[in-house]
């Protein structure tokens, strides 16, 4: 089987950036957004703007955990990844107007890329991109992935209706995962009692629980027929003019089929002191991966980047497409190449990571069949999650360690590293 090599130096480091900028476009705004502004962007970060008339007068975004590809500045050659934990980007755009409701920004400097692009979808809400380029002081320049970004109008009371909304929109979880979502309300108006009804696909979640958000403290309740949940809360205090969460809903992802569930909304009665009040309702979706084709299961402290060599017997017949590392919390722990091979050939051969940081993505894609065993050489940066044992069975196969050589030089033969192969399967053993 023909081999891929990607050769890469992998750097795991602790930024916090703050940036700010003076800058302006020009035009006529079609309509008037004025008010602030606030929403989340991709890599769990957060959007701030700030509309005054028809001018955007503050765009400020901030990611976590973003990896940050390098470049020698001189060749152009990659050098490396950086996992970026905390950046913090605040641009005063004074006078930068609105023009057909949308808005952009490109700074002048050579070496900096900064493009914020964003459109306003309707009164109440906006989203867009940002691109980040900049040289560092040692003459490396650090590449940001596309970051996306989405934001509501706060405190407008300008819009026909009541946002009823699944936040996040979107998510993807592990099979047998268990996660939350929130259901967040934007008042048009007074409002004194929410209820709706909440349903999932059964074969793919279950809803474990639902409990009070901070709007409705006091009078707060769910209840359950088959597969729906109806959820009410009402004010005894007076009506409530602020945005806030609902309802916050924990579910488990089934451990073995996998597919998109919507997160549906339905039969929702709002009422305000005046009586009956429309709502808008923007429903979500949980997409739930293929389980595993082979996993270890989490690890444990103590953790340490190193190189780990061993032997792998799978149980079935699977194409791997990837290679997920289990980090510890917190921390920007990942596999930086991964070499699994036979007695004959190797099967993968992979250095580097793009994307989600902690998976190695395999092309092309290879086989591991049933009953063989298998070598393999991990190489681990940051803290990963490591099995502190010197075998491993379960009902995916066996794992052994034959070497662990952290960092440091120390040598040991009880870490396994914690992983977990994505693929399909092909076949079982009898």
């Amino acid at each position: 089987m023909m081999q891929k090599k990607v050769s890469a130096v992998v750097f795991v480091l602790l930024m916090a950036a703050v940036t700010v900028c003076i800058c302006s476009t020009s035009g006529n705004a079609q309509q008037n957004y004025d008010g602030p502004w606030k929403g989340n962007t991709s890599y769990n970060g957060e959007v701030e703007l700030k509309v005054s008339g028809n001018n955007v007068t503050l765009f400020s975004i901030s990611v976590k955990e973003v990896p940050v590809d390098m470049f020698d500045k001189t060749t152009g050659v990659k050098i490396g990844t950086a996992i970026s934990n905390n950046t913090k980007y605040t641009c005063n755009a004074f006078n930068a107007p609105i023009v057909n409701s949308k808005f952009n920004y490109t700074p002048t400097p050579p070496d900096t890329e900064n493009t914020i692009v964003g459109v306003f979808t309707s009164s109440r809400e906006t989203e867009g991109t940002w691109k980040y380029k900049y040289e560092d002081l040692w003459g490396v320049v650090r590449v940001y992935p596309l970051i996306t970004w989405s934001a509501t109008r706060v405190g407008a009371a300008t819009s026909a209706a009541t946002r009823i909304a699944i936040s996040p929109t979107q998510k993807t979880v592990n099979p047998g995962e268990t996660f939350t979502v929130d259901i967040a309300v934007t008042p048009n108006q007074p409002i004194t009692e929410i209820k709706l009804d909440l349903r999932v696909d059964p074969s793919l979640l279950t809803v474990n629980s639902v409990t009070k958000g901070g709007m409705f403290t006091d009078n707060f309740g769910s209840c359950n027929v088959d597969d729906t949940f109806t959820i009410f809360g009402f004010a005894t205090g007076g009506a409530i003019s602020t945005p806030g969460t609902f309802a916050t809903v924990n579910l488990t992802a089934d451990p073995k089929n996998a597919g998109t569930s919507a997160l549906q909304i339905l039969n929702v009665d709002v009422e305000g002191p005046e009586g009956e009040v429309i709502s808008d309702v923007h429903e979500g979706n949980v997409t739930v991966r293929q389980p595993p084709v082979f996993n270890t299961g989490y690890g444990t402290y103590p953790s340490i980047a190193g190189t780990h060599t061993g032997t792998i017997t799978p149980k079935q017949d699977m194409k791997v497409y990837e290679l997920y590392t289990y980090s510890c919390p917190g921390t920007g722990g990942h596999s930086g190449s991964v070499r699994i091979w036979d007695d004959t050939e190797v099967v993968a051969d992979r250095d580097g990571y793009t994307g989600d940081w902690r998976s190695i993505r395999f092309s092309p894609q290879f086989v591991l069949l049933a009953g063989r065993t298998y070598h393999y050489c991990i190489r681990t940066g940051s803290y990963p999650q490591i099995i502190h044992e010197r075998s491993l069975t379960n009902e995916f196969g066996t794992i052994n360690c034959t070497e662990f050589v952290d960092v440091n030089g120390r040598l040991y033969d009880d870490r396994i590293p914690a992983f977990r192969l994505e693929g399909e399967i092909m076949g079982v053993v009898g």
